[in-house]
């Protein structure tokens, strides 16, 4: 009976814990969009690798891919209230840009999660030549945004 109340208790700590961590992740802007920009890394990267020469192409794969970037595009503007400028655990790596020309900001999330979708729709279609070019495009809106509003990688 007390190594299943020890048990019991040790699991409700555990559960506490990773619930405190979530609920400061997901009320924490900064957190929040690190979070966002990992998962848009990780399904680029998804997507790069299967249109690498000799990869196979995974149609499925590559749709819930690029529709979860196109959705993460779609939040994400909203994750830069004021006050958030500075902090984070790394330092976040937005630069003040982003507050200053907001519009600008917005216009690329929203031209991105446009882009996106249309390389999701593309890759439904099966035709892997066509994705690339499609994926090339969202990756160019990527590279714009970075260039204008992210600043470098701690040394």
């Amino acid at each position: 009976m007390r190594k299943l109340m020890l048990a019991a208790s040790a699991a409700l700590a555990t559960c506490t814990i990773v619930g405190l961590a979530y609920a400061q992740a997901t009320t924490d802007p900064i957190a929040v969009r690190k979070s966002i920009m990992q998962s848009n890394r990780m399904n680029a990267g998804a997507v790069e690798d299967m249109l690498a020469a000799g990869a196979t192409f995974d149609q499925a794969a590559a749709v819930a891919a690029l529709t979860t970037i196109s959705g993460n595009l779609q939040r994400f503007p909203m994750l830069f209230p004021d006050g958030t400028q500075t902090g984070g655990d790394p330092p976040t790596r937005a630069l003040p840009d982003i507050w200053s020309n907001m519009e600008t900001f917005q216009a690329l999330a929203a031209e991105l999660s446009s882009q996106a979708a249309n390389a999701a729709n593309v890759a439904a279609s099966g035709d892997a030549a066509a994705l690339q070019t499609a994926f090339a495009d969202a990756r160019a809106v990527c590279d714009t945004c970075h260039e204008s509003f992210r600043g470098p990688a701690p040394q």
